[in-house]
């Protein structure tokens, strides 16, 4: 993510203004690698979230409040005792380094003023939140780095803090070209660009070659002349964005979504933002949802699979013995054909008998206990006929059991790949919990009855229908069977796991058209399992056609009266 060390001193220019002279109110840690600080400045408040998340480092405000946890840990204790009701003097970043500083003054025990610094480095998975006294000891940190883990720099209470080891590089406002360009090693372009410019992020340096129209892969040593007056032109554009300030926060839209504080790194398709923090907001607020729905979603998920894992064992003991017990009447004939000859034959290995059944009748060679009768020998295999029959039958039941729980089970996997929210994942993991697949249910949910949280999805088509989504099997199963009325239209894609689609039939006096058929078919593509497809079968029919598998899991139904289209998933922009 290009955090760097731009954007950093964008945001510190941003939140100096902002939060110098604020007093710190509250401290707060509600992750374990990232705090929360609420500062009351200018007559108003202000969240100012510090992270040393190893994917996600960051530093804005923030307008996200997350649940905290009812014991604070430690390092959160410490910055309470020594920063909370202190006031910021300064806000300050080591050169343009991802190396973020706060100064806070605050009276000691004995009532005289003493600075404390609370120090953010933004450093990938080395990111750490330090606080430090005004002589630099460190007071402690948000992660503790000891000699195992690092033998070039220890991060721990009574240390010494020490700058992390820092390359020497040219400062982006004044940059000297003539250096930049021949004083360099044969590398790739935005390779030296990083190397050679303090601040500099793969992402900008890239933009920067793109905007000055060079190839950022092309070996330096091959530059043209006037590649380098291009770029030249570029980075003294850059140069001077950032000595004045003259900063254009965006959030950039090309093949995967990032950011950037300099018009040099906005793309075709860009969302501006007013300011450097409501940018990082954004941006980070959604990666972190994100983040945190799909470590949700894995939890579950993972439940779902053992399940299905433990099913299909089931699916292939059951195939197996229905294999191994098909030819069970074969013994019944066997024994009959024993009887209909006992008198004739004798004790031995084999009886050689005309099996009767067969037009014309053939000659079977039966085997034999030659230590039994002939009598015992046709009981035998007539026991061993009704054993089979009673594995076989049982079997095709059970086979048809599980391919149904596999089918459930299925159409859960597939709503929790679509979840979008808390709410829906939580209403899955409750179902789960109430079929006895997860052994912890929601929480917040006091009985087995809980109603959901979430709703299905409701989108009004083009033409006035209103269009309703199921987000899980409970509500597939109300939207269908209780819900819907009987001439309202009910849609689902063809033998494989997806919503319950419905089209509120009756303010059109139960007509429906063909736009709002392919409308509604299309978000039955979309959620389902075959969202990815370009084409997909979606059946439809009346509600009325619609009915419950008698002792069937939730969601699971049979429907008659079908018709069928082929569509292209498409997602439905939700409007409740």
């Amino acid at each position: 993510m290009p955090y760097d060390g731009i954007v950093a001193n964008a945001a510190v220019w941003e939140l100096s203004g902002l939060l110098i002279g604020g007093r710190i109110e509250k401290v707060y840690q509600a992750e374990r690698d990232e705090i929360t600080l609420l500062i009351h400045s200018m007559g108003e408040r202000f969240r100012l979230l510090a992270s040393a998340n190893a994917t996600y480092p960051r530093l804005h405000l923030t307008t996200e409040k997350k649940e905290n946890p009812m014991n604070p840990p430690p390092f959160c204790m410490v910055l309470r005792k020594h920063l909370q009701g202190g006031r910021i003097v300064n806000i300050t970043q080591s050169g343009y380094d991802r190396i973020i500083t706060l100064s806070i003054e605050k009276p000691d025990e004995m009532g005289d003023l003493s600075t404390k610094h609370l120090i953010v480095e933004i450093m990938g998975r080395h990111s750490n939140i330090i606080l430090v006294n005004d002589s630099k000891t460190i007071i402690d940190s948000i992660k503790h780095v000891d000699a195992n883990i690092s033998s070039v720099r220890e991060v721990l209470p009574l240390r010494p803090y020490e700058l992390p080891p820092q390359q020497e590089k040219q400062n982006p406002e004044s940059i000297d070209f003539e250096k930049l360009f021949n004083e360099n090693p044969a590398q790739r372009l935005d390779k030296h660009l990083v190397n050679c410019v303090w601040g500099f992020s793969p992402f900008l340096s890239v933009a920067i070659c793109n905007k000055a129209d060079v190839d950022p892969f092309k070996n330096t040593t091959h530059l043209t002349d006037g590649e380098k007056h291009r770029l030249k032109e570029t980075l003294s554009e850059v140069a001077d964005s950032i000595r004045n300030r003259n900063y254009a926060p965006a959030i950039i839209h090309g093949d995967k979504v990032d950011f950037h504080v300099l018009s040099a790194a906005h793309a075709e398709k860009n969302t501006l933002f007013s300011t450097v923090n409501l940018m990082l907001d954004e941006f980070y607020t959604k990666k972190d949802m994100d983040e945190r729905l799909n470590a949700v979603r894995a939890n579950i998920l993972k439940s779902v699979n053992t399940a299905i894992e433990r099913n299909m064992k089931k699916l292939a003991i059951h195939e197996e013995t229905i294999r191994e017990a098909a030819e069970f009447d074969k013994y019944r004939v066997y024994g009959e054909l024993l009887f209909a000859n006992i008198y004739n034959l004798k004790e031995g290995k084999y009886a050689e008998v005309f099996n009767y059944y067969e037009d014309p009748p053939i000659l079977v060679k039966i085997e034999l206990d030659e230590e039994k009768s002939i009598k015992t020998n046709a009981n035998r295999y007539f026991n061993r006929y009704k054993k089979l029959k009673s594995s076989y039958e049982n079997a095709l039941n059970l086979l048809d059991e599980v391919k149904d729980e596999l089918f459930y089970l299925e159409n859960v996997k597939t709503h929790l790949e679509n979840a979008s929210d808390f709410e829906t994942l939580e209403d899955i993991r409750q179902e789960l919990y109430e079929g006895g697949y997860v052994k912890i249910q929601s929480k917040g949910r006091k009985s087995k009855k809980a109603e959901t949280k979430s709703k299905p999805i409701h989108v009004v088509s083009e033409e006035g229908y209103d269009i309703y989504i199921g987000r899980n099997n409970k509500q597939n199963e109300e939207l269908s069977l209780r819900f819907a009325s009987q001439n309202d239209l009910w849609l689902h894609v063809k033998d494989a796991p997806g919503s319950h689609v419905i089209v509120r039939t009756g303010a059109k006096n139960g007509v429906v058209t063909q736009k709002v058929i392919e409308e509604a078919a299309s978000y039955a593509a979309f959620y389902s399992s075959h969202r990815t497809s370009t084409n997909v079968v979606v059946d439809f029919t009346r509600v009325k056609h619609v009915r419950k598998i008698p002792k069937s899991k939730p969601g699971m139904v049979s429907y008659t009266n079908h018709k069928s289209i082929v569509v292209k998933p498409r997602e439905a922009s939700s409007q409740s």
